[in-house]
């Protein structure tokens, strides 16, 4: 399952701020020793998240 949230403002026609949050989840379990992956019916296992920011700026010649 994924999880995406994301804002944006724009300035001006060109320029824009980008912000947003993404997040991960899978329904697979850690056991043993070595690791090993076993699928079980939750989604326990967050795989995934992410922060991120952009800017854009249009340059015209």
């Amino acid at each position: 399952m994924n999880s995406d949230f994301q804002l944006s403002y724009v300035l001006s026609p060109g320029t824009t701020f980008y912000a947003g949050f993404s997040d991960r989840q899978e329904n697979l379990k850690l056991l043993g020793n070595p690791p090993y992956l076993q699928n079980t019916e939750n989604l326990d296992l967050h795989t995934g998240r992410r922060v991120f920011m952009k800017f854009n700026y249009l340059f015209q010649l």
